[in-house]
């Protein structure tokens, strides 16, 4: 399954990875929504039982121009639900199934900006680790019901909020 918001990118990764051979469905849901993650994990699990892999690699630097003290609480709330809270909303909706089969694997997409410091906004940087401590205290916990959880932190990544053109040197 591809989740994505964006209805056409889901459709273009699930074709993609047909055309290499394999199977895919794409899904439209916004996951920083719980509903929309509810549905989700009843719509997966119903066509084809118990997660084995959840990827969450969801994520956006939602730009701020300023210091931190220039900042609003609703820039905070924005960066939280798309950073942080949908790792949340989906592990909790994938992993009992994980833990009832005894077996499955959790990967939490995080950035390098959560283990070094960033300057440029320091709540992005926050959430980012928090992604990374959530990880550690998840695998702890779940890793003697047979679950595997970890997490990546890339550098600058190609996606459509910074395409590749903008990270070659003028």
């Amino acid at each position: 399954f591809v989740v994505d918001i964006d209805q056409d990118r889901a459709r273009s990764t699930v074709d993609e990875i047909r055309a290499a051979g394999d199977a895919a469905s794409p899904v439209v849901a916004d996951v920083r929504e719980q509903s929309a993650v509810e549905r989700l994990a009843r719509a997966v699990n119903d066509s084809a039982g118990a997660v084995d892999v959840l990827v969450n690699n969801v994520g956006d630097f939602i730009r701020h121009v300023g210091d931190f003290l220039d900042g609003d609480p609703d820039h905070w709330d924005r960066l939280h639900r798309v950073n942080f809270h949908h790792v949340l909303l989906v592990t909790r909706a994938f992993l009992p199934g994980m833990i009832d089969a005894g077996h499955g694997s959790i990967v939490n997409v995080s950035s390098v900006e959560g283990i070094r410091g960033y300057p440029p906004d320091p709540v992005y940087g926050a959430y980012k680790a928090a992604v990374i401590h959530f990880t550690r205290c998840l695998a702890v916990q779940v890793g003697r019901h047979g679950v595997r959880v970890n997490c990546i932190a890339p550098d600058v990544t190609e996606t459509p909020q910074v395409p590749y053109s903008q990270w070659i040197p003028a």
